[in-house]
């Protein structure tokens, strides 16, 4: 092959172009069809959150609103906010509702119909990210004669993995597909640029490029947070080019003897281009020796003498070369930390909130805060722009249980508490959980909340050692393959960073080691770093180099043989994964399938018992209701939210005396308090007008506006619950309620 279509990785070419085009082709049209069959899936679980009860993403709403609120519809600098900030996610949904099967904006309910053109916007993203993937495993893992061959193997994979449903048929996974779309032509138009840089061309000609790649990297950020990390694969590639560029000066400047014993080592699979025939030099270093001026002087120099003085020209004009190299990675990096830092500065901006006054408190502190806009003093502070860790729970991330508890009114850990090694075994069985589900996932689910994925509290647990086992090996390879191609620059190894880059890095933020997320575990957080793990595989099943005899030479296997054998293997894996991938696209038809198929995973998840009870409430079965709030409370008795959920089937059944302390208790919860309080209120107005002489009832509202801060109010109903037992001639619960009185006289005293 001609250096021209036979370029190594690290000149980032493209072989065979006609026949790359169209294998990208095919690999999109197998992502497309895998997920024909969900269109007509309507908007499952968060779906409805999301898009139907989100003002931002109906397009009859003003716009503006879009660019400081969450993915969720609230304000950004609100306590109460996840800081998720997707504006282009958000706008996608916009352009979905406008123009291709969208929703009516008065449709609310649970079962909105519509819909088919969200899901088929999301499967054209995923067959535009397969076709991205096949190109980047070619950039990844080397142009030679097989770079087609791992293209096929890693786009297939990639395109009909079924762990990748969640993304593609839950309409909320439109973030990741955006996200790994303009994250992966970013990569492949720097990894261009770079090549290009290689070749010696100047900045001029690469900033083109340069700019559109950190271009797509900020429009990514602006889709998902996590482009933070995934981008983290461009210095990687940067680094790895100065390396193998690196290596190229050594053998350039070699004696023609060492290089042609190192030569003989290889395999003719395993060479790159210029080390094909170890005693003809390359165009580069035939390039390298032509323009070194003692070579045109002296063009018929021979001897040991005149042998070492070339090789000298010829190392420094290498290592002036390698600085140029070098400065140049740092150049094309240089927008890309330009965005990252201009990102960050932009959280800050508009997550951070008004300062209020101090004597404000509580619920009052937020209405405040989303009541007054920018020209107020602003607080600005980095930490404005993380969750607060009161909204990470047990419920949805079971690891934050784990975790020391937080100081009162604070958002900061206790320095006592916490069980340490609990939570490194189990945040490594998340982990090892999560990459296992892309090696066999037959069972998925929707929800994986507590207690679905039983937490790992010590040694003794046989799954902590399966665990340490797995990390321990893919450590060791890790580091291994790292060490080498720091070392020598050895283009497999250099591949081999490439693709365990692109897995590791952007799955950092959804780790839970950095800080613990909002998720315990999520088949969606998996779409981006399977890239870099069908890139690994693709590099493993088609290796360059040919098998060892027992003498040590070595051979190759037949070609026709081995391709008969892997087409075989290949298309037996796709076959059952996409077996598998239509079996889940129909869990996902609408919340009752959902449902149904998460329960028969994770019929131990508490969330999901009471989000199926309230599937039943709404369809009017309120004792089904009951069952599963009871189950999910057996589960998981401190799930603030059943108090409030159960109160309102108390309420529809006429109990509204027993729904009188699940009430009180939700408004402990920070996730019901809003929708508890006014019911409350008028339960409690409900209630005294048909029981004015009930001393218990008095007793609950004295309970309840003490809880709110009112004592005033408190005093009123403790002293008529006071006189009411005194008439019953009940000693002991007017003593309780006089005293009750006291202290709320002394509390609205206080307050005064």
């Amino acid at each position: 092959a001609s250096p021209s279509v036979h370029r190594g990785a690290m000149a980032g070419g493209f072989p065979f172009p006609g026949r790359a085009a169209r294998l990208e082709c095919f690999v999109a049209l197998l992502g497309l069809v895998a997920y024909l069959n969900a269109l007509r899936t309507g908007f499952v679980f968060d779906d409805n959150l999301a898009i139907l009860e989100n003002k931002d993403a109906m397009s009859s709403n003003a716009l503006l609103p879009i660019f400081v609120h969450d993915f969720w519809g609230r304000p950004l600098n609100t306590v109460s906010s996840h800081k998720s900030y997707r504006p282009l996610t958000i706008l996608s949904y916009r352009a979905n509702n406008a123009l291709i099967g969208g929703v009516r904006p008065e449709c609310s309910s649970r079962e909105c119909p519509g819909g088919w053109g969200y899901h088929l916007t999301n499967a054209a993203l995923h067959a535009l990210v397969c076709a991205l993937v096949a190109r980047l495993t070619r950039v990844c893992t080397g142009a030679e004669r097989l770079a087609n061959t791992r293209a096929l193997i890693a786009g297939s994979l990639f395109a009909v993995h079924p762990v990748h449903c969640e993304a593609v048929v839950n309409l909320v996974g439109r973030a990741e597909l955006l996200t790994a779309m303009l994250i992966c032509a970013a990569f492949l138009l720097h990894a261009s640029a770079a090549a290009d840089g290689v070749r010696g061309l100047a900045l001029g000609a690469q900033a083109g490029r340069v700019l559109c790649a950190a271009w797509l990297f900020a429009l990514a950020l602006l889709c998902k947070e996590t482009a933070l990390f995934a981008m983290l694969a461009v210095p990687a590639h940067e680094v790895l080019v100065v390396l193998q560029a690196s290596r190229s000066s050594l053998r350039a400047t070699a004696p023609s003897s060492e290089a042609e014993k190192q030569g003989a080592d290889k395999s003719p699979e395993e060479k790159s281009p210029r080390e094909e025939s170890p005693g003809e030099k390359s165009p580069e270093e035939k390039c390298l020796r032509d323009k070194s001026p003692l070579v045109e002087k002296n063009p018929s120099d021979e001897g040991p003498s005149a042998e070492k003085i070339k090789i000298g020209w010829l190392k420094s004009f290498e290592k002036r070369r390698l600085r140029l190299t070098a400065c140049g990675a740092m150049a094309r990096l240089f927008p890309i930390v330009l965005v990252s830092c201009g990102y960050l500065i932009l959280r800050v901006a508009l997550m951070s909130h008004p300062i209020e006054s101090d004597s404000q408190t509580g619920r009052e502190k937020l209405e405040w805060v989303a009541a007054h806009p920018r020209p107020w003093p602003v607080h600005y502070s980095w930490a404005e722009t993380k969750p607060s860790l009161r909204l990470v729970r047990r419920a949805e991330n079971p690891l934050s249980s784990l975790l020391p508890p937080l100081l009162p009114g604070t958002e900061t850990r206790s320095t006592s508490g916490g069980n340490f090694l609990a939570w490194i075994l189990s945040a490594l069985h998340t982990n090892c959980y999560h990459w296992r589900l892309l090696l066999w996932p037959y069972q998925l689910s929707i929800e994986y909340s507590f207690d679905c994925v039983p937490l790992v509290f010590s040694l003794s647990d046989c799954r902590a050692w399966l665990d340490i086992l797995a990390f321990l090996i893919a450590g060791a390879f890790t580091l291994r393959r790292l060490a080498v191609a720091v070392a020598t620059g050895e283009p497999r190894a250099c591949r081999d960073v490439r693709c365990i880059a692109w897995g590791v890095l952007a799955w950092v933020p959804a780790s839970n080691v950095l800080f613990p997320i909002g998720t315990y575990i999520a088949e969606r957080l998996m779409y981006i770093p399977s890239i870099g793990a069908a890139m690994l595989i693709a590099q493993l099943l088609a290796p360059s180099s040919g098998q060892k005899t027992q003498s040590g030479r070595k051979r190759e296997l037949s070609l026709g043989a081995a391709r008969l054998l892997g087409a075989t293997a290949l298309g037996l894996a796709c076959a059952a994964l996409s077996a598998r991938t239509l079996v889940r696209n129909l869990d996902w038809l609408n919340n009752d399938t959902a449902f149904s198929s998460a329960l028969a995973v994770c019929g131990r998840s508490a969330k999901l018992q009471l989000q199926t009870g309230k599937r039943l409430l709404g369809s009017g079965d309120t004792t089904g209701a009951l069952v599963r709030f009871a189950l999910a409370r057996e589960i998981d008795p401190d799930f603030c939210d059943l108090d409030f959920e159960e109160a309102k089937v108390r309420l529809m059944l006429g109990q509204a005396k027993a729904a009188l302390p699940l009430l009180h208790n939700s408004l402990q919860c920070p996730f019901t308090v809003n929708g508890a309080a006014p019911m409350l209120m008028e339960v409690y107005k409900q209630l005294l007008s048909q029981y004015p002489n009930d001393s218990w009832l008095h007793g609950m509202a004295a309970s309840t506006y003490n809880s709110a801060g009112q004592p005033a109010q408190a005093a009123q109903h403790h002293a008529r619950a006071a006189e009411i037992c005194t008439a019953q001639g009940n000693a002991t619960c007017a003593r309780e309620h006089t005293e009750g009185h006291a202290r709320a006289i002394g509390l609205a005293g206080i307050g005064s």
